[in-house]
């Protein structure tokens, strides 16, 4: 995935990639041998949820421009740091939500990019109360009800999933799917509609003062 990313990359130098490991991982000095430079490694305490562990690399980053990406994708498409910089630039306020192509041409928001403006506004990057899934359906519908999403068609970040016959379901993908935690993100999502609901007023209010101030 970083690889990918840097490769691909037109500014390469602006790209700044932060990684979560796992305490118990054996093979963190393999990661530390074979990352590019440019990609730091954090070290988080087993068992802490992806969307916490998104919330704390994202916090913690040093762009203007942050995206939620899983280590299961691969950046197809040349220039696409360029095009992502160029839809935030479509809104001066720096109020979107912008997701990219998952190699399905699904219109589904599952790795998606906000600005550090964006963050301050909502107050969060992922909720970090999900045990895995939903996370990002939750970020998609805040920007819906602001009206600040924007399918990237044309960047390009295929999944490589088991589900989609790119992976072998090893233990990774399994250890999240022996009880039916989706069930529970679900219903979780469901219970923090009125959160959902209060970011995307909190977004549509900085949108408002700033075509103020302009």
């Amino acid at each position: 995935m970083a690889e990918s990313a840097q490769l691909t990359a037109y500014k390469r130098d602006q790209l700044h990639i932060s990684l979560g490991l796992d305490e118990d991982d054996e093979t963190a000095p393999e990661y530390a041998r074979l990352m590019p430079h440019g990609v730091t490694l954090q070290v988080f305490p087993k068992g802490m949820t992806v969307p916490a562990l998104m919330n704390v690399l994202a916090r913690g980053s040093r762009g203007d421009i942050v995206m939620a990406a899983s280590d299961d994708i691969v950046f197809r498409t040349p220039g696409w740091d360029e095009k992502v910089r160029h839809a935030f630039k479509m809104f001066p306020d720096r109020m979107l939500v912008a997701y990219t192509n998952d190699g399905r041409d699904r219109d589904k928001c599952e790795h998606f990019f906000v600005s550090r403006a964006w963050m301050q506004a909502v107050g969060w990057f992922m909720w970090p109360g999900f045990s895995h899934f939903c996370a990002d359906e939750m970020v998609e519908r805040v920007g819906r009800k602001a009206g600040r999403t924007l399918f990237l068609r044309d960047v390009v970040t295929e999944h490589m999933h088991f589900k989609y016959g790119k992976a072998d379901k090893d233990e990774t993908y399994a250890s999240k799917r022996r009880i039916d935690i989706s069930a529970q993100d679900q219903a979780l999502l469901i219970e923090l509609d009125p959160e959902v609901h209060a970011a995307a007023a909190r977004v549509t209010r900085v949108i408002d003062e700033s075509r103020i101030a302009a």
